[in-house]
């Protein structure tokens, strides 16, 4: 079973800041409704076959940024729907205007190395674009890593 964990941003276009540089400024995008996994808590369930989670303090919270990508994360990893089991779900980008880029932050355990999945960009035009992502999971032997995920 591989597990994979998405909370997402949304780069606007190049906006010239006050400097010879230019700022790439960064839209979150709300993905709480879309929740449908615990990570962290009592209750947690983040490989829904061994019952592990991520300890709650050691997970920031609310505003954080990674490289100038701007994210909302969970206020409260304490118990309730926290993240997304990735498995079909559609995310309406519409008013974060021109997008250029498209960032996530994923989390995943298994021992195999890596999880992937597809995503399909739908554009005003009426054309589609898939692209497929792999990433480097958390290793963990899921018969000797029960319960708190060690990071």
């Amino acid at each position: 079973m591989k597990v994979t964990r998405w909370v997402l941003s949304i780069l606007l276009p190049l906006c010239p800041s006050a400097s010879a540089l230019f700022l790439v400024p960064s839209v979150p995008l709300s993905i709480s409704r879309l929740y449908n996994n615990i990570a962290s808590g009592p209750n947690a369930d983040f490989d829904p076959h061994y019952g592990g989670s991520f300890p709650s303090q050691y997970l920031p919270t609310g505003q954080f940024y990674h490289d100038g990508v701007h994210f909302v994360l969970p206020e409260s990893w304490e118990g309730s729907k926290d993240n997304i089991l990735a498995d079909g779900q559609v995310l309406d980008a519409r008013d974060a205007g021109f997008t250029r880029e498209f960032h996530m932050l994923y989390a995943g355990d298994w021992i195999d190395g890596e999880s992937g999945a597809r995503f399909t960009f739908s554009f005003e035009d009426g054309t589609q674009d898939e692209i497929e992502v792999s990433i480097k999971n958390w290793w963990t032997l899921h018969w000797l890593n029960d319960g708190v995920i060690k990071a």
